[in-house]
This record gives C-alpha cells, structure tokens and sequence, in this order.
C-alpha cells in the first residue's frame, strides 16, 4: 500500500479556495483507474475518513484543507485482502446467528438486542463489500459465473426479516430466521466467495484451512464489528 500527501496550500494552487473536495476525489479515482489502482482511504487534516465520513467532507471546500494524504493499493491485492478477511469473518457470523438464536429463544435482553444489531449490521457491510468488489472489477470477473444478485438478496431478505421480527417482538420467529435463514444464506455467500478467491487468485488463494480469522480493517471497503 502507498501512501500520497499533498498540502492544503498545493491543492488550491492546482484548483481553487472553492474547489469541493469531492472533485479532488472525483480526479484521483478517475486517474487511479486507470493504473488498476484504488484508493482505500482519505485522510484530511489529520482524519482518517470513514465511508460515512467522505460522503460528509466531499462537501468541503479547499480553502478548509490544511493537508491532504490518501492510501492507495493496486485493485487486484485490495480485492483479494477484503475477500481474504471475509472469508475468515463469515465462519464466525454464522456462528454469531446461531448462537444468537439460542439466546433469544432462552430468554430476549437489551444484550442479546445489540448483538443483533450488530450481526444484521455487518451482514450490510458484506453485502456492500461485494457490490464495491464488483463494481470495482467490472468484466475481470465475467469467466466465472456466480448468482450474486439472487444470494445477495436472500440475505437481504434475512436480515430484514431480523430486523421485523425484533421490532414485532416476535421471538419465535426471531429465533428462526437467527438459526435458519441468516446462517444458511452467510454459508452460500461463503461458498461463492471461496469459488471467486480461487478464480481470481489461483495459486495465490490462502486455503481455509489456514486462515487465522483475523478481521481486516485497512479498507473502506471493510468495516466489521469484532464478535471478540
């Protein structure tokens, strides 16, 4: 991973005071593209930026920027580290789902209702992780045939169906979805990750046997909460 810095004082010498850092934003991408670059994270004035983050200072303009740094990795290693970590954290989100659902049917708390929360949260960010994936590696990935819209939204469905069923009291039907639905979905999810890292990667694919479930974190496009 490289790492870029630039002043303030240069950006505006380039643009202007007005310029919006969503521009600054827009031109790096555009020309990291096309090195088969990516960047992974922006850090203005000191702040590692979130997703959520860049969205709120795309908005500010260059006159704000004291400096400016942003994390770069070519597409291919970013795509294989965040499916690398994915395929170590889902074994322990269907974990988590079904061990959630016993907690719910031996007696529903406050607990058990954030770590709900929690799972259904980092379903959302998986399910994100891939639509970046994919729309980061466009046509690369055409030789390899995987039904991700229709995985993709049975695990949607699930994690709705959590949320209803939480909102609704419905500990019954909570503890099915939490054993049943989330867990059977994840573990699809997890076969076709696993079809796509070895299409992908070949002989540079980790065998699952060896992984040490351990979370990346250096990415925007993975952002779990540890169940640790």
């Amino acid at each position: 991973m490289d790492k870029f810095s630039v002043t303030g004082s240069k950006l505006r010498e380039f643009y202007s005071t007005e310029t919006k850092l969503a521009d600054v934003f827009r031109d790096i991408e555009r020309e990291l593209a096309n090195s088969e670059m990516v960047v992974c994270q922006y850090i203005v004035n000191g702040l590692a930026l979130s997703e959520t983050d860049e969205y709120k200072y795309s908005e500010v303009k260059l006159i704000e920027v004291e400096s400016f740094e942003y994390l770069v990795e070519k597409t291919g290693n970013l795509v294989h580290k965040v499916v690398g970590g994915w395929l170590d954290g889902l074994p322990e989100l269907i974990h988590a789902s079904e061990k959630y659902s016993d907690e719910v049917r031996s007696g529903f708390s406050k607990i058990s209702l954030k770590k709900i929360y929690d799972l259904v949260e980092n379903c959302q960010y998986l399910i994100n992780s891939i639509d970046s994936i994919r729309a980061l590696l466009g046509d690369q990935a055409s030789g390899i045939i995987i039904p991700w819209e229709q995985t993709l939204n049975n695990l949607k469905m699930a994690c709705f169906e959590s949320l209803r069923c939480v909102e609704q009291k419905n500990n019954k039907a909570l503890a099915d979805t939490l054993e049943y639905d989330l867990p059977h979905n994840l573990q699809i999810l997890l076969n076709h990750l696993d079809k796509f890292d070895a299409f992908l990667f070949g002989e540079q694919k980790i065998e699952n046997a060896g992984r040490t479930n351990k979370i990346q974190q250096n990415s925007t496009l993975d952002r779990r909460k540890s169940y640790n």
